[in-house]
């Protein structure tokens, strides 16, 4: 162990922590490319004691991220993660499987996890669409033992992984919108290009005493503003109720298309409705989505402000046609 080589990493630490932000820490990755260049199981035992040590007593939560299904990446990880972290237990332990949810099976049984991440969308290809709006983790919550289900939104301005297209800040939040949807939602997680490495270089003359490094840049992006109204209103309503409702739609335009669909959940009680909208100028959902004595808003995603809705009411259906063009959240509550 290089003692020198983990000082800059707890002066982030601490930084992250003094303001109240808890740091997600992957302790290793696999190398992809190059088989020579990864660890032997005891080294990744002495790597993980040794990180546990340092900085499992500070706000931070353990991230495993597997983004395939290869056996032996799976296998290394449970036996060093239940001797250590297992037997230490003092920071929470998140295993993020990817958009591949057979992941989260094989570590269901594990004792030491406390929570599932995953990506819903990758890429901004028709197939990549087509995987995250199937809505694979759906079913998660009813499995035995339940963990609190995490969705990772993909970077902003960050590159796909194979069309090595930039994520803007549209294809980012209606991610976000449409995973909370997908499956009873217990928090997002956003990150940005620039960010989440600390990237300390300058595109502006350095000459310049107002020019700013990447990474502080990277936080006034759209989406990153845009996340405070995402958090804003699903902490207006008890989303914790929330269940996926595909059957609240009564024409759903993403069989036609993947990047139309719309994304629909609801209470057991059907007193709270929501239907997220990406791109469609009427929305038409069954009747019996409606609550009783419906308060009916359409919430703005990219500005946070709320108009009331008005609906064309047939026999089996009613549509809702939106403000205007772009994204848009349908909100239903029961009257009072």
């Amino acid at each position: 162990m290089n003692p020198n080589f983990f000082k800059p990493l707890d002066a982030k630490v601490e930084t992250l922590s003094r303001a109240g932000i808890l740091s997600a820490i992957v302790p290793f990755a696999e190398a992809e490319a190059d088989e020579r260049a990864t660890l032997p199981d005891d080294q990744i035992a002495l790597l993980l004691r040794y990180i546990e040590a340092r900085w499992g007593a500070d706000p931070v939560a353990w991230l495993i991220a597997l983004d395939d299904t290869e056996t032996n990446k799976i296998t290394r990880w449970k036996k060093p993660g239940a001797a250590i972290l297992g037997v230490s237990h003092r920071a929470p332990v998140i295993v993020s499987a990817g958009n591949r949810q057979q992941i989260l099976d094989e570590f269901r049984d594990q004792n030491w996890v406390d929570a599932f991440a995953y990506q819903p969308l990758t890429d901004e290809t028709d197939e990549a669409l087509k995987v995250a709006m199937s809505g694979p983790f759906a079913n998660e919550w009813k499995k035995e033992p339940a963990r609190p289900l995490i969705q990772i939104t993909p970077f902003e301005n960050g590159l796909a992984r194979d069309s090595k297209k930039r994520f803007t800040s549209n294809d980012v939040r209606r991610a976000a919108y449409s995973s909370l949807l997908s499956s009873p939602p217990a928090g997002i997680s956003y990150g940005a290009e620039g960010v989440a490495s600390w990237d300390k270089s300058l595109d502006q003359p350095a000459k310049r005493k107002a020019a700013l490094p990447l990474w502080q840049r990277a936080l006034f992006m759209p989406a990153a503003k845009q996340m405070a109204h995402i958090s804003k209103m699903m902490n207006s309503v008890e989303f914790w109720r929330l269940r996926p409702q595909p059957g609240f739609v009564a024409v759903q335009p993403g069989n036609i298309s993947p990047d139309r669909f719309i994304a629909s959940a609801g209470t057991e009680a059907k007193d709270l409705s929501l239907v997220y909208v990406p791109q469609e100028r009427t929305l038409e959902i069954v009747l019996e989505a409606l609550p009783a004595s419906p308060s009916v808003t359409w919430f703005n995603p990219r500005t946070g402000q709320s108009t009331p809705a008005v609906a064309v009411v047939g026999g089996r259906s009613c549509q809702f046609p939106t403000p205007e063009p772009d994204d848009w959240l349908l909100v239903m509550k029961a009257g009072k």
